[in-house]
C-alpha cells in the first residue's frame, strides 16, 4: 500500500494533460461537463482520465462475454471522468491531501469524526458533494448512485459502480 501511495503522490506532482487527454475530454464531455471537470485540481483531473481509460478497458473486456450491458461505454467514461467533481467544493493541494490520506489510514478512518474541518470533510464526503453538482445534468439514478457510492463498501454493486470502483482503485 505504501508503494501505491508514493506512486499516487508522484502522479499528482508530475501530471500534465497531454494532447491525447485533451482530445479524450472533447470526445466525451459537453461544455457544461467540461467546465465542471476543469474546476478540479490538476491532480484530480489527471486521476479522472486514468480512471476513465481503465474503466473503458474493463468495460470492453466485459463486452467480450456479453452484449447485454445496460450502460454504454460513453456513459462509463463520462461517469469515470466526473466521479470526483465533488472535490472541487474544497480543493486539497497535494500536501493537505497526503496528510489527510495518511491520517485516515493511521486512524483507521476515525479521522472521519473530524469532518467539521474542510479537508477531512471533502476527503470523506466528496461523493455526496459530487451528486449535488451533477443532479441537474439529467444523469440516470444509476449514474448518480455510482458517484455517491464509489468509496462505499457495503452497498449494492450495480455494474456502473463495479466498473468505477475497479478503475478508481487502480488509480
Amino acid at each position: 500500500m505504501a508503494k501505491y501511495r508514493i506512486k499516487q503522490f508522484y502522479w499528482a506532482v508530475s501530471s500534465f494533460l497531454k494532447k491525447v487527454d485533451e482530445d479524450y475530454l472533447i470526445r466525451y464531455l459537453n461544455q457544461e461537463e467540461r467546465a465542471l471537470f476543469d474546476k478540479m485540481t490538476r491532480a484530480d483531473r489527471h486521476h479522472a482520465i486514468r480512471v476513465a481509460k481503465d474503466a473503458e478497458a474493463y468495460y470492453k473486456s466485459l463486452m467480450k462475454y456479453t452484449d447485454n450491458i445496460e450502460i454504454s461505454k460513453e456513459e462509463i467514461i463520462k461517469l469515470s471522468l466526473l466521479h470526483d467533481v465533488g472535490k472541487q467544493v474544497y480543493p486539497l493541494n497535494i500536501i493537505n491531501k497526503s496528510i489527510v490520506v495518511l491520517l485516515g489510514k493511521l486512524t483507521r478512518n476515525k479521522l472521519k469524526k473530524l469532518s467539521k474541518f474542510n479537508a477531512v470533510y471533502i476527503y470523506y464526503y466528496h461523493p455526496k458533494e459530487g451528486v449535488k453538482l451533477l443532479k441537474d445534468f439529467g444523469y440516470s439514478n444509476e449514474f448518480l448512485y455510482a458517484v455517491e457510492n464509489h468509496h462505499e463498501e457495503d452497498v449494492e454493486e450495480t455494474l456502473p459502480l463495479k466498473i468505477l470502483k475497479y478503475a478508481d482503485n487502480k488509480n
